[in-house]
């Protein structure tokens, strides 16, 4: 993302990771020293260098973060959809592993941020999710008015010009607005479509993998810029110290804990599919066991008219 949240971020000058990019070992930027030693904003992982292979019928990726101390490996595979709509969808499954070989456990966050831009993004676009309660990130010297008391209900965001629907884009230069996933859900989805491009493109996770979706939008005056459609282990867009007086907000974790020598493995599925012109007419339907709590392979992703 833009990298300007608490407008002192020396990062924001330099190159930015593009797409869909993972945010490991943290959401957000690090701490002042940290940031001297050379930690960039939303950790290493965007930055350093990952072998590619295939596997099984897919790709496997892997990384090392020297500083963060930990291993990143990501499984990905397309599926097979069925149905009317075989012909005009996609659906790929990726499966991330996070573990670390040292003596001592850390406190860690892990959130996926794809993003998108023009041409795809425009005035017209929508984004939607199943997200409840939320609250819009702030600077770090104005987390101790403890911004997620004055909760707003989605798609209703506060912002500095007042009460803006996050379904589109909100005006400001680095909006961010971070919610919990419905906890009556299994899973969370974050959608967004352009009318005129006949185009959705979609996310889908266990919540109890990532119980956060946080959106972002970045516009220079009334045109859009980009738009983060992330999910992840946090909802507090802040350095670890801050984390850290803050562990829980509505109830749900702000960080994640990786112990010595312990793997933890998450997962997800992006989605494209061909819609009519009112975006109507279609259901995925999600039957996985994720290799993150089992060691059954997916069962697979139905998209059906």
């Amino acid at each position: 993302d833009s990298a300007v949240h608490d407008k002192k971020d020396a990062w924001n000058s330099l190159p930015r990771p593009l797409g869909h990019f993972l945010c490991l070992d943290r959401w957000g930027p690090p701490s002042e020293p940290e940031h001297a030693n050379g930690m960039p904003y939303h950790g290493e992982a965007s930055s350093v260098h990952w072998e590619v292979t295939e596997a099984d019928g897919g790709l496997s990726l892997s990384a090392k973060l020297p500083m963060a101390a930990l291993a990143a490996n990501k499984r990905v595979r397309l599926l097979e959809t069925l149905g009317d709509l075989k012909s005009q969808a996609a659906v790929a499954v990726f499966e991330d592993a996070v573990s670390r070989d040292a003596k001592l456990g850390r406190m860690y966050n892990m959130v996926q941020h794809p993003s998108i831009a023009p041409p795809f993004l425009t005035r017209d676009t929508r984004v939607d999710c199943n997200g409840i309660r939320g609250f819009t990130q702030c600077s770090r010297e104005a987390v101790p008015t403890l911004p997620w008391l004055a909760a707003s209900v989605f798609p209703v965001a506060r912002t500095e010009g007042g009460l803006r629907d996050v379904r589109e884009m909100t005006g400001g230069s680095d909006d961010v607005f971070s919610y919990e996933v419905d906890p009556s859900h299994a899973y969370g989805w974050v959608t967004a479509c352009t009318p005129g491009l006949n185009l959705l493109l979609g996310y889908v996770w266990p919540r109890a993998d990532y119980p956060w979706v946080s959106l972002w939008c970045s516009s220079s005056g009334e045109e859009p810029r980009a738009r983060g459609l992330e999910f992840g282990t946090t909802g507090l867009h802040q350095p670890f110290p801050v984390l850290s007086q803050h562990p829980r907000i509505f109830d749900l974790p702000t960080f994640a804990y990786l112990d010595a020598g312990e793997c933890q493995k998450r997962s997800f599925a992006c989605f494209l599919l061909q819609i009519s012109q009112d975006g109507t007419g279609f259901r995925l339907a999600c039957a996985m066991h994720h290799a993150a709590q089992h060691d059954d392979e997916p069962e697979g992703y139905t998209i059906e008219p």
